[in-house]
């Protein structure tokens, strides 16, 4: 709320200014419940971090050509959910099986 006024790009910098410092909190307590560090829980979060950044760095890219925003927004859903899905697939992402199974349970 403190950065609203002051545009989108200020909001998006908040937003993860505050995310970072959330995860260090909740990190904190966690690691008194679960008994891990800080290194392990990163270990754990790793993959699922990196692939998001790279899915993020792949649709803006791939966005810049398109001026019309609502194919921005048909085109960066589809190409998010596409690279997203076929990596977590590929580099065979524990959580992403996990989802597809409890996905599968659901719908059959």
């Amino acid at each position: 709320m403190v950065t609203l006024p002051f545009g989108v790009l200020v909001l998006c910098v908040g937003l993860l200014v505050y995310n970072f410092f959330d995860m260090i909190i909740i990190i904190y307590f966690s690691k008194k419940v679960i008994n891990t560090g800080y290194s392990e829980q990163f270990k754990s979060i790793s993959s699922i971090l990196f692939l998001s950044i790279a899915m993020g760095v792949t649709m803006y890219f791939s966005l810049l050509l398109v001026s019309n925003i609502y194919l921005k927004l048909f085109l960066g859903t589809l190409i998010g959910l596409v690279f997203y899905i076929s990596f977590s697939y590929l580099f065979n992402i524990k959580e992403f099986f996990f989802l597809l199974r409890k996905f599968k349970k659901i719908v059959i």
